[in-house]
């Protein structure tokens, strides 16, 4: 990775081949994530990559801690790697069983042409949230001092906090959108009813952590204060982001995932050009606007379509309109 140590030295290097091998556990947990929620079953699917993972990571690292051993970058990420191979053993073990008794047994057919033009919107819309969620800190990094970095990485963790609101909301009616666009009239108000367990207390939590910011920031140490306007600014964005419901699911659910990804690559895009005119002169400050005018403008462009696609307006409790 000759560009990558240039710009953030060896070791990063280093941490980032040992996360590589990691991916594919990675991935393979996230696709047996998606086999368990398509049939409901919320409790196989989250608690492998969301409780064992997080778990066993959090165990190794107090491990390492008591054995006095130095807790740094490259240990975590070699724990995160037995973390996540532990994670996807146990998420199979989960599901073998659980999927013999639910789909009968048939030989397998495969259609790649049709799989991969399926797929590719997923893909591309992946590709694009993954853009629109880590090119503040990368353009950052490039241009501001480790420092900026640092206060800026603080802000995004606080403000992340938001993303289980939406990430709860998404679990549980992810399938459910699925199965109500084949109905008539079915999938405007499940949208509705997903956008106000969404809204409601998004609203309550980002108020709360705006208000609770300097005394949070004050738990990292007093260089940290310069943070708290960082986090108030993602965490407002977020806020915006949340009331407009789990949009990207319905979408992709009621078969628009090419929208998901061109609003979340707009949304990137915009990003990007914000972070380059701000992030050298404002800092961290500048990458949480540029960061904030990303979400915005994706967030706009989410509710645009689904007015245009499922006619649904997310200012309104429910409506009526095109099934999908």
């Amino acid at each position: 990775f000759p560009l990558i140590e240039s710009g953030y030295g060896g070791l990063c290097c280093h941490v980032l081949a040992i996360g590589l091998i990691a991916l594919p556990f990675f991935a393979l947990t996230d696709f047996m994530e998606g086999v368990a929620r398509s049939q409901g079953w919320t409790i196989r699917a989250l608690v492998p990559p969301y409780l064992i993972r997080q778990g066993a990571i959090m165990v190794m690292l107090l491990m390492a801690l008591v054995a006095g051993r130095p807790v740094n970058a490259e240990t975590a990420m070699i724990a995160a790697l037995a973390a996540t191979i532990a994670a996807a053993l146990v998420q199979a073990a989960l599901l073998v069983d659980k999927l013999d008794e639910t789909l009968p047994p048939a030989p397998a057919e495969y259609d790649l042409t049709e799989w991969r033009k399926a797929a590719r919107p997923t893909l591309l819309s992946d590709l694009a949230l993954l853009a629109r969620q880590n090119i503040d800190l990368i353009l950052l990094g490039l241009m501001a001092p480790p420092a900026a970095v640092g206060l800026y990485f603080a802000a995004t963790r606080i403000a992340s906090l938001l993303g289980l609101i939406d990430f709860a909301v998404s679990a549980a009616f992810g399938h459910r959108f699925a199965r109500a666009a084949k109905e008539e009239g079915g999938l405007a108000p499940l949208y509705a009813e997903a956008r106000r367990l969404t809204f409601g207390p998004g609203l309550l939590a980002a108020l709360v952590l705006i208000l609770a910011a300097p005394l949070i920031m004050t738990l990292f140490g007093p260089d940290f204060a310069t943070a708290v306007l960082p986090t108030q600014i993602l965490l407002l964005a977020g806020a915006i982001r949340l009331a407009i419901g789990p949009a990207e699911d319905a979408l992709s659910m009621a078969g628009h995932p090419e929208t998901v990804w061109r609003a979340n690559a707009i949304g990137a895009l915009i990003m990007a050009i914000l972070c380059l005119l701000l992030t050298r002169e404002m800092q961290a400050v500048g990458a949480a606007l540029a960061a904030a005018g990303g979400i915005v403008a994706s967030s706009l462009m989410l509710a645009i379509n689904l007015r245009r696609h499922l006619g649904i307006s997310v200012w309104r409790s429910a409506s009526g309109g095109k099934s999908a």
